[in-house]
């Protein structure tokens, strides 16, 4: 059974007429009786192309089409498996069934949206695979292996341990951070999470959502002072109220040195590095997943447009992506930037605005719990 993302566009009506006659035809050829819908995107594979148009419209705009095949873990084709196509905009989801030769099709979706798809069959499932709107490629093809799910196990809880610690900066400067390091075991590196406070905030903002969000989780977890290096301020100091591009790009050099010393602490994947700000530090997480190759995903909780337009206008290969943002809709000001933000932002990206509250910065994930728990999902996913 599928249910549609969206009404179905000019072409959609016209490739399901279409695909209607076709198997109209196979019926009175074959003599086949009823054949079964979930069927028809296998009949006319091939056939039909995700670039169709409607017949006498060559103007007409091109829809996206999406087709593959999906294999068991034996590497043979898999009938019967569901695929599901994501429309990350609309939070909808269609879903296929494969057909004898393990093959599934969708035709008629808009090209300005972006998808993800991924496959399961009973404990099976395959990898999420993501179709971008920034790529001008209307037939997407893709092939799915599926793999047994492994059964997570919450792990017992494991006592914070907190350690005050001293980042260098250029200078012979100190930045004040709290560290919780991952678990003490041999398995490998493990992800990390910065978290940057707004303006006229400490650091202290974020000790409730470690506490109950990320202590005791697979990962490193970096509480930053954004003070701005002067050897005056001390490590509880607040942010400044303003910050201008030289302060944007002084506080993004302390970036750059928190990430050299993630790297020399040993348990750390250096690439696999999240970044979380409110406020001030929103803007500064914005420019961070522009700016480092080190920042695999990243949270704006009321960004600014108007303070990162000249740093990000001078930075070089400035390719922020994989964001997810967050106002409230009683915040105006921020609502307005994050929808700046997000333009300029790589898929894959996502941003919620709270209806019936007007928080701003720290206050939306101290009094939304939604809030909280997306920021938490969308790292999740992303650091692996």
């Amino acid at each position: 059974m599928r249910v549609p993302d969206s009404m179905p566009t000019p072409a959609a009506k016209t490739m399901f007429r279409g695909s209607l006659q076709l198997t109209a035809g196979l019926r009175s050829i074959a003599g086949m009786g009823t054949v079964p819908l979930l069927l028809v995107p296998a009949l006319i594979w091939g056939l039909l192309s995700g670039e169709a148009r409607p017949q006498g419209d060559e103007d007409a705009p091109r829809t996206k089409s999406i087709r593959g095949h999906v294999a068991g873990p034996d590497g043979k084709s898999q009938p019967g498996a569901k695929v599901f196509v994501r429309n990350v905009k609309n939070e909808t989801t269609t879903i296929l069934v494969t057909d004898e030769k393990g093959l599934f099709a969708i035709f008629g979706l808009e090209p300005a949206l972006d998808y993800e798809v991924y496959a399961e069959y009973q404990q099976f499932r395959s990898r999420v695979l993501a179709i971008s709107s920034m790529l001008k490629r209307y037939d997407n093809v893709l092939n799915f292996k599926l793999e047994e799910r492994a059964v997570e196990e919450k792990p017992a809880h494991v006592p914070v341990r907190m350690q005050s610690v001293e980042i260098p900066g250029k200078g012979g400067l100190q930045f004040a951070g709290d560290w919780y390091p991952p678990p003490d075991t041999e398995e490998g590196r493990f992800p990390a999470v910065v978290l940057l406070h707004g303006s006229g905030e400490t650091r202290g903002v974020w000790d409730t959502f470690i506490q109950e969000k990320l202590a005791g989780n697979r990962v490193g977890v970096l509480n930053l002072d954004l003070t701005s290096g002067e050897e005056e301020s001390p490590g509880g100091a607040a942010a400044p109220s303003e910050a201008g591009p030289d302060q944007l790009d002084a506080l993004l050099k302390l970036l750059e040195a928190t990430f050299a010393w993630l790297e020399a602490r040993g348990t750390i994947d250096p690439y696999l590095i999240g970044v979380v700000g409110t406020g001030l530090g929103a803007d500064l997480a914005f420019l961070a997943s522009g700016k480092f190759e080190n920042v695999r995903a990243a949270v704006v909780v009321s960004g600014n447009l108007a303070n990162v337009r000249g740093v990000a206008e001078r930075a070089q290969d400035f390719q922020p992506h994989s964001i997810l943002f967050l106002a409230t809709q009683g915040d105006e000001s921020s609502t307005a930037s994050i929808a700046g933000l997000e333009r300029q932002t790589g898929y894959p990206r996502q941003t919620r605005v709270f209806e019936g509250s007007s928080s701003r910065g720290s206050e939306v994930l101290a009094e939304i719990p939604e809030a909280s728990d997306l920021v938490v999902e969308w790292l999740d996913k992303r650091l692996r």
